[in-house]
């Protein structure tokens, strides 16, 4: 992640310029700070950066799909802005899986067996309660 300074650095919203995690729209640029430290920088709600270095933490939330005892998963895959993400094969009788808060213009498509079950948003509701946030 390249190291950014000027006008750039000063801004506290996205610039074209910075790193960005996809699917979901996750930003975030790497800051020249006094005595030769830097950090990493995010204003985006579903993530965090802490102390003065690079780190970088974005919140995933888990997402579990079932098969009834009887039955198995076969062929899960999880989709965003057209793009597959992740895919299990199977059988399974379920599958977790870890995702980012997604970009509100862009749900994750679940499918299981090649149809397509549902539209789903993960993420923080916002404006959330410090201590009582909602998902």
């Amino acid at each position: 992640m390249p190291r950014v300074s000027g006008e750039q650095a000063l801004t506290t919203l996205r610039h074209a310029n910075d790193s960005v995690v996809s699917p979901g729209d996750h930003w975030m640029r790497n800051l020249q700070w006094i005595w030769g430290q830097h950090y990493a920088f995010t204003s985006d709600a579903q993530a965090n950066t802490a102390g003065n270095d690079e780190s970088y933490q974005l919140f995933a939330f888990e997402v579990e799909v079932s098969a009834d005892p009887a039955e198995a998963l076969v062929n899960v895959s999880i989709s965003s802005e057209g793009a597959e993400v992740a895919q299990v094969s199977g059988p399974a009788k379920s599958v977790v899986f870890a995702l980012p808060g997604n970009s509100a213009s862009a749900p994750w498509v679940l499918t299981v067996g090649g149809h397509g079950l549902c539209n789903f948003s993960t993420g923080f509701e916002l404006p959330f309660e410090l201590g009582n946030p909602r998902y």
